[in-house]
């Protein structure tokens, strides 16, 4: 069966984490025809790895890309993920499905990552983020970043034409432009 794995879509949800109200968007990889449920409860997300062949390998799985694959999935609601195995020349050698919401229960008894603490940590990121980021402006930018050797996030704001600009002059200039952090 032909697979075109530049073919995808954009989805537009609406989530809540404590007090933040998120709006956030995100490729969906797959709408599953034959699932009943409205989006999201239709989407998957397809991811392929090098086939597991070692203990080693199948932890490392279960501790980075299961985690990076929870969290992309967990709070736009993408309930189902594919898992394509391939080996060295990249053929597919096995299929794998996992249902989001069972893959920390996967990782609880290895003690590989707590989804709470992930979920902990991006609450704890959210409300810095509102004390760093304080100019309601369309045409304002910050920079967010992440030095990993000394766990430390900064926000630092850009000046116009620096290139970091993402929303249109046209969406800016309309005058409908929303507040910043409406409830």
């Amino acid at each position: 069966v032909p697979f075109n794995n530049t073919a995808g879509f954009c989805t537009v949800a609406r989530c809540r984490l404590n007090d933040h109200s998120i709006v956030l968007s995100g490729e969906v990889d797959c709408d599953l025809k034959n699932v009943p449920e409205a989006p999201p409860g239709n989407y998957a997300e397809i991811k392929s790895h090098r086939l597991l062949q070692s203990q080693r390998q199948e932890r490392s799985f279960k501790q980075w890309k299961l985690m990076k694959t929870w969290a992309q999935c967990f709070l736009p609601g993408v309930p189902k993920v594919i898992v394509g195995f391939r080996d060295d020349e990249g053929v597919l050698r096995e299929l794998k499905e996992y249902r989001t919401m069972d893959i920390p229960r996967m990782v609880k008894d290895q003690n590989l990552w707590d989804p709470c603490v992930c979920v902990n940590f991006m609450d704890r990121f959210l409300s810095w983020l509102k004390t760093a980021v304080v100019k309601d402006d369309p045409n304002v930018t910050y920079l967010i970043q992440y030095d990993d050797p000394f766990n430390v996030i900064t926000a630092e704001e850009q000046k116009p034409g620096s290139g970091h600009e993402f929303l249109p002059a046209w969406y800016t200039s309309s005058g409908t432009v929303p507040t910043l952090y409406a409830s």
